[in-house]
């Protein structure tokens, strides 16, 4: 009851619409920023984000479920094409007896943010017509995938799918549930973006993870999600085991890491883990590219895990809120998986930090056993999920 496999995987991102052209992005460097125009007078121009544009939109309108059809808002839409992914990787019909009782979680960081910045502008026909809540997001998982289980939505802001996974692991291990669906949603918010703007966190550039030319982050949008099942309940070949999920809080400030506090939810999931840190054999950093962030994960990265490979995957895929947890996760299954690391976008020789950064085009192959996953987040919110090889 204690192993817990991940059998299937989905993926909705600016650089792939599915699991096999996001990772073959990730492996080449292929990034898809844009210059953003001003949300407000005064804004300045050409600020980078990660978009999925409307054509790939109108793509995944068409292969939209019927139950939730293809007007649902953004968020809600690359949720759900990412689950019904997830499912049909794991050999998991729609509705079937895996699902009809599975839960769903879902990682969410502003609820459904297209219809709430339309409104705004003063177009109300989306709010009039959609629910403006995370909860939204998870029922219609739910919905598309037939499951009528528990249903649930994680705020824990950038941090919120590794505590999704950390919730729907206990449930698993408890025997409350057989099968999970967790992942996370985020539509691209002009609300998050003019909150960014105002912390001056944007930039004109895309952002460098551990370069020392990294400054801003580049805010993205998508949705990525994973089915977890006890091992005696799967029906597809595991990408990996969930081995550890660890989180908690520094309660020391609203924006910046803590390095106290993050340090010790590593320890934490060493723990959980029955590891060492000399066992991690590659981490996935959050790696926003942001002074404090970088600086705070590298200094634990000297200190704790010397002998582990890094790679920081936003500055190709971009920071996807919420969601970031999910789509890194998604990453370190094809990882372990396919023994390989896809690089940092970023150059060789800017990297500021003594750290085993992979950087080179194409990535490099390595053995991998154990490889984290790390997300952190405003408001103090650290979770932190190790992945396991399977035993051949």
């Amino acid at each position: 009851m204690n192993t817990i496999h991940v059998s299937g995987l989905g993926a909705v991102t600016p650089i792939g619409l599915d699991v096999d052209h996001f990772w073959q992005a990730l492996l080449q460097r292929q990034a898809n920023f844009s210059g953003q125009d001003p949300v407000y007078p005064g804004m300045k121009p050409g600020f980078m984000a990660a978009r999925i544009d409307d054509a790939h939109k109108a793509l995944l309108k068409q292969r939209a479920p019927q139950i939730t059809g293809p007007d649902v808002p953004d968020s809600s839409l690359y949720a759900v094409d990412a689950a019904m992914q997830a499912i049909n990787d794991a050999g998991l019909p729609v509705g079937c007896a895996a699902l009809r009782n599975a839960l769903v979680c879902v990682g969410n960081n502003e609820a459904e943010a297209d219809i709430l910045d339309l409104s705004v502008e003063g177009n109300d026909e989306a709010w009039r017509n959609n629910t403006y809540s995370s909860h939204a997001i998870a029922r219609n998982v739910a919905r598309a995938i037939g499951s009528q289980g528990p249903a649930l939505c994680f705020h824990n802001t950038c941090a919120s799918t590794n505590v999704a996974l950390e919730f729907a692991l206990r449930m698993l291990r408890s025997g409350a549930v057989d099968t999970a669906v967790v992942g996370g949603g985020d539509a691209f918010s002009k609300k998050v973006w003019s909150g960014f703007y105002t912390l001056n966190a944007l930039g004109e550039q895309p952002c460098k993870p551990f370069s020392r030319d990294r400054r801003s982050i580049t805010i993205s949008e998508g949705g990525a999600f994973l089915v977890l099942q006890r091992a005696d309940a799967v029906v597809a070949t595991p990408y990996a085991e969930l081995l550890a999920v660890a989180s908690n809080n520094d309660a020391a400030h609203p924006t910046n890491p803590d390095l106290t506090g993050v340090a010790a939810c590593h320890q934490r999931v060493l723990e959980q883990a029955g590891l060492q840190a000399s066992d991690i054999c590659a981490i996935y950093a959050h790696g926003t590219g942001t002074k404090a962030n970088d600086l705070t994960e590298s200094t634990i990265f000297n200190r704790t895990y010397a002998s582990a490979a890094v790679t920081a995957i936003k500055g190709t895929v971009g920071h996807m809120m919420a969601t970031a947890g999910a789509i890194g996760a998604v990453a370190s299954c094809l990882s372990l998986r396919n023994q390989w690391l896809p690089p940092t976008r970023i150059d060789p020789d800017s990297l500021e930090y003594e750290i085993d950064l992979v950087t080179q085009p194409g990535g490099v192959s390595r053995a991998l056993r154990y490889v984290q996953n790390n997300s952190f987040g405003f408001g103090g919110n650290n979770a932190i999920s190790i992945f396991k090889a399977i035993e051949q």
